[in-house]
């Protein structure tokens, strides 16, 4: 059995291993704290010899180490943490008494963007969880918000830990890439650009690309897990289900995407419920993301000269959001020709799936010279300005 000691208000396990004696901390309070609920002295005693126990064997390979953790957690999970959702409320209505304006948008943009988070116990966000975060927001938000929420969310969590209610910050460290710095805008593809792709990329590629487009831009996960359940031959409809915000949505199937669904459904069979098996493989042996698929598409992009890498990759950033021109970047080429073609601006949003206009606008609409020139030509026209001037 483990010994234990205890420092301030927190016990430690105290054994040997190899004939040197180790302490280390339960992170188990000697006297309950908001943390701990309902539980009472002894109990936390109980708890924390409990955990020196655990420890005790995972140093000596009774068990793994990793066994030995999950024991801890286990057991330290009987303390009453408040969830995240809880917590950020909390934090929330202290923040709007210091005038701090901001931190109410960070906090909801954090949840709305990782509603699983919200019923997890405070210390159940984890590093992870906050990069997944930085990435999800740059598709919504310029660099330099997305970097004051993160000041923000790291603020709420260290006022945590000064409440001894976790003893670490899931933020700490957390920054966003130096491209999302630098006034970098993504780029839509171009009308030769989609060319190339239709035509020289290999696999699934190019129908993936092809019913993204045809269907206004789904991200690249919505793309991949798609299945034939989904498809309303009879009706030539398409439901889904976003897997960023969870909007319903039913889109037409317009005839050259139901030659697409027709031809793949003769070339997939009964083999696969996906509608493309390889990226639907792919997107799970990955545990749910789109990374692989992401850097391989950009790869291909890179190797046909349609996209470039905008900066060397620094030390802990990902290649694929290096280049100037990635799979989301057809959500911007839908949403781009879409209003050169003359959508109103209401049916683009609904089309592609956004609630704001201020993001349509600064994220997704890049308009060509050409196309500016067209219109600005015909300003001149309706204004009487002539090629000699007036």
């Amino acid at each position: 059995m483990a010994g234990l000691i205890s420092r301030g208000n927190t016990y430690y396990a105290v054994f040997y291993q190899n004939g040197k004696q180790i302490r280390v901390s339960t992170k188990v309070h000697v006297k309950p704290t908001v943390r701990d609920g309902q539980m009472t002295g002894r109990m936390l005693r109980q708890l924390a010899q409990q955990t020196a126990d655990a420890m005790e064997r995972g140093s000596k390979g009774e068990i793994s180490t990793r066994q030995a953790l999950q024991a801890v957690r286990a057991m330290m999970s009987l303390s009453k943490l408040p969830k995240v959702e809880d917590y950020f409320a909390k934090y929330e209505k202290r923040a709007k008494e210091k005038g701090l304006k901001y931190a109410s948008t960070a906090l909801k943009t954090f949840l709305k963007l990782m509603p699983h988070c919200a019923s997890l116990p405070l210390d159940g966000v984890t590093q992870a969880m906050a990069e997944e975060y930085v990435e999800k927001a740059l598709d919504e938000v310029s660099g330099s918000t997305v970097d004051r929420r993160l000041a923000d969310l790291s603020a709420c969590f260290n006022l945590a830990i000064k409440e001894e209610l976790i003893d670490r910050n899931p933020f700490r460290g957390v920054r966003v890439p130096k491209w999302s710095l630098q006034g970098h805008e993504r780029q839509p593809f171009s009308r030769d650009d989609l060319e190339k792709i239709l035509s020289t990329f290999p696999g699934e590629w190019p129908d993936m690309v092809a019913t993204c487009l045809l269907l206004g831009g789904p991200r690249l996960g919505d793309i991949a897990t798609m299945k034939w359940e989904q498809i309303d031959f009879e009706s030539a409809l398409f439901r889904m289900a976003t897997a960023k915000t969870k909007r319903r949505m039913v889109k037409p199937i317009v005839p050259p995407l139901m030659v697409i669904f027709r031809r793949r459904r003769e070339l997939v069979g009964e083999v696969s419920p996906f509608v493309f098996p390889y990226a639907g493989a792919m997107y799970k042996c990955t545990g749910d993301k789109t990374s692989k698929l992401s850097l391989e598409f950009g790869k291909l992009c890179r190797d046909a000269g349609i996209s470039k890498k905008i900066d060397s990759p620094q030390e802990g950033e990902k290649v694929h959001a290096m280049t100037d021109k990635t799979f989301h970047s057809l959500r911007t080429t839908a949403t781009t020709f879409l209003l050169d073609a003359g959508t109103p601006p209401e049916l683009v949003r609904y089309i592609v799936g956004h609630d704001d206009p201020e993001i349509e606008r600064r994220h997704y609409y890049r308009p060509n010279p050409e196309t500016e020139a067209k219109y600005i030509t015909a300003l001149a026209g309706v204004l009487g300005i002539g090629a000699g001037g007036r």
